[in-house]
């Protein structure tokens, strides 16, 4: 408060909020309720004629300070006050003994007032720095304030009373506290006491605390009521104070991040307490899917179990939660993920009209050894860079998220009658009154359902985007390289994402003829390759919803794709378009084999007339030793190659012999 001239002034702040609020002010300013001088900002004062307010308010000023004259006569006192930074710096940094700082807000997280250490012990430090300095300098008490040191701790008692200053109001009691002040500091100002609880105390020593943590981190998580009466069996014994349930759950919380990884397990204890790292969502799609399974939270009906849940195995592309893939079995298996990333493949060729393949793919270490020596991590492998997730690190994959709201909200919305509920909270539970099995369909229906429900997912919207997600898809797609960089051929599509027939095959003067999906079915091969390969094993790798190709392989070098034949008609008057060009190559081919039979004897002749060798002499004279079959094979081999040999004979008999040959040509 502040006289301007002889008129008694409130400034501003002293009247807003204290005495009225802002809308207050303004709506009585402009009605002329009462007298304002200044306009505010940039260091202006606001100043308010006390005399002039209405009555109501002048009496709440009384209230909050008492008579304004007398609180004017010692406002002088505050402007002594200088206010002391190096003690909120240190209060802002001290940390109390139970490792947490000091409350800094006014407000907690739900909106309700709270006490502000930081604040009340700044505040404090700067009015016991102020009481302290004049105090001692009685010159500047007396150039300041032109009181007498019994008038100036009389005085400073009343404005700590009206300030709401957190120190004694008596002179006796605040001398007291600013002998412990100057000989503690800042720090004896913080009232330690506030700031714990009397369980701390009962707890005492290194074996009690050890005790106590080993029952806490029992697996079986024993009631706290359990926990504390087998404590307190050893404290009595020890002469220990015994201990409270309460208190159990005091110490629970109090050592949580030490307990969660005996009492949750590994995988708890990476979600809740391991550091994560925020990522960027891929910037395009097929640059990186994710895949896990999922037990669906719809019941079905099946061999009399009224309450069975099947197993959904999801490949999604991380691009925007977008379901490619899926697969629905009893439980998780290799043929179910492999099932998944084929439904995936199909899917992508329907939105582009080619196979395009992604380029990364994270799963969890189901099926896994690290070492590149299973089954799935050889599948996983083939389509590209394979990442699987740390150990227990479920947050390295955004399909565990896709797992959250909007996919219960679907499943709800869709199927009341068998959803199973979600489990988040209490209030999400659903009443097990209105979980009646004769409601639940059959697990024929299985299929269906999920099949709809898949697509009802591939329509939702992510927040703040008006297309569906499958839009944003193929949009995205449309218009990255880099998810077109990635083209399967017929063949490797086949290789990757084909099923392998359960037994062999052989090459036939007909093709292959394998049973696929019960039926026989014939695939035709060229002339060359049945000449070359007749009668060799080999398997049939196929794609079950697109039978009209399949890879053909003998797990070596010999792999090609094979198209279905189509039997050729008899009468001439079934010839459709494309049938008599069908029939005038096939009796093209078959004209290949015999001049490619004459050429390969011809050959052959040609080879064993340079080699100077007649078999038909040989076996007339009667003698065909083992040395002069091998000497002739040397020839042959040496004649073949274009080059030639010398071979000197090694006795008069075998001398004789090739000399009878020569004499006969």
């Amino acid at each position: 408060m502040i006289y301007l001239g002889s008129t008694l002034c409130l400034e501003y702040s002293e009247l807003v909020p204290v005495v009225m609020n802002r809308d207050n002010f303004y709506h009585h300013r402009g009605n002329g309720n009462l007298t304002a001088h200044g306009v505010g900002g940039n260091g202006r004062k606001v100043l308010i004629e006390y005399e002039s307010m209405p009555s109501k308010y002048k009496e709440a000023t009384k209230e909050y300070y008492g008579c304004p004259y007398i609180y004017a006569s010692k406002q002088p006192i505050l402007q002594s006050l200088e206010f002391d930074t190096k003690a909120q710096d240190f209060y802002h940094k001290y940390t109390l003994p139970n490792g947490i700082k000091l409350p800094s807000s006014n407000y907690n997280l739900n909106g309700k007032a709270q006490i502000n250490y930081v604040q009340r012990y700044t505040e404090c430090a700067t009015w016991l720095n102020m009481l302290i300095r004049l105090v001692n300098d009685k010159a500047a008490l007396k150039r300041e304030l032109n009181i007498s040191i019994g008038k100036f701790w009389e005085t400073a008692c009343d404005m700590i009373k009206t300030k709401k200053v957190s120190l004694p109001a008596t002179p006796k009691r605040l001398k007291i506290k600013i002998k412990y002040y100057q000989m503690g500091g800042y720090e004896a100002l913080i009232e330690k006491h506030k700031f714990g609880n009397s369980y701390s105390k009962k707890v005492v020593g290194e074996v009690a605390e050890a005790l106590l943590k080993e029952l806490l981190s029992l697996r079986n998580k024993h009631a706290d009521t359990t926990i504390a009466s087998e404590y307190n069996k050893w404290a009595i014994s020890e002469g220990l104070k015994p201990i409270t349930p309460e208190a159990v759950g005091y110490w629970r919380k109090k050592w949580h991040n030490e307990l969660i990884l005996e009492r949750e397990g590994m995988g708890k204890t990476y979600t809740k307490l391991s550091k994560q790292g925020k990522r960027k969502r891929p910037s395009a799609p097929l640059l990186l899917i994710n895949s896990d399974d999922n037990v669906l939270d719809l019941y079905f009906r099946a061999n009399g179990n009224d309450w069975h849940r099947p197993v959904l195995y999801v490949v999604i592309d991380a691009f925007n939660d977008y379901i490619l893939g899926y697969a629905m079995g009893a439980s998780v298996t290799k043929e179910l993920v492999k099932e998944a990333y084929r439904n995936a493949n199909r899917h992508v060729m329907e939105l582009t009209g080619d196979s395009y393949c992604w380029q990364q793919l994270q799963t969890d270490r189901w099926g896994i050894s690290g070492k590149n020596t299973t089954e799935l991590e050889h599948f996983y492998n083939s389509m590209g860079t394979f990442t699987p997730a740390g150990l227990k690190n479920s947050q390295a994959k955004y399909v565990e998220r896709s797992f959250g709201t909007v996919w219960h909200t679907m499943l709800k919305k869709l199927f009341p009658n068998n959803y199973s509920g979600h489990n988040l909270t209490a209030k999400q539970k659903l009443n097990p009154d209105n979980l009646k099995p004769t409601y639940f369909p059959s697990i024929d229906d299985a299929p269906e359902q999920v099949d709809l429900f898949i697509q009802a997912m591939r329509q939702t919207k992510r927040k703040n985007c008006e297309l569906t997600r499958q839009q944003e898809w193929v949009k995205a797609f449309t218009e990255s390289e880099k998810s077109q960089s990635k083209l399967l051929s017929p063949e490797m599509r086949l290789q990757i994402f084909g099923k392998r027939h359960s037994y062999t095959n052989k090459i036939t003067s007909s093709g292959v003829t394998p049973i696929l999906l019960g039926e026989k079915r014939i695939y035709e091969l060229s002339q060359d390759t049945i000449f070359e390969h007749i009668d060799r094993k080999v398997q049939v790798i196929y794609d079950d919803h697109d039978l009209s190709t399949v890879l053909i392989t003998d797990g070596k070098g010999l792999r090609f794709l094979a198209n279905e034949y189509k039997l050729l008609p008899s009468a001439i008057a079934d010839y459709e378009e494309g049938d008599k060009a069908r029939i005038n190559h096939l009796l093209q081919e078959k004209k290949i084999v015999l001049p490619k039979i004459q050429h390969l004897i011809e050959s052959r002749k040609e080879v064993l007339q340079r080699a100077k060798i007649d078999a038909e002499s040989r076996l007339k004279a009667g003698v065909l030793v083992k040395e002069i079959t091998h000497k002739d094979q040397m020839l042959i081999t040496a004649a073949n190659n274009g080059a030639s040999i010398e071979i000197e004979p090694e006795s008069d008999e075998e001398i004789d012999i090739y000399k009878s040959i020569l004499n006969r040509n």
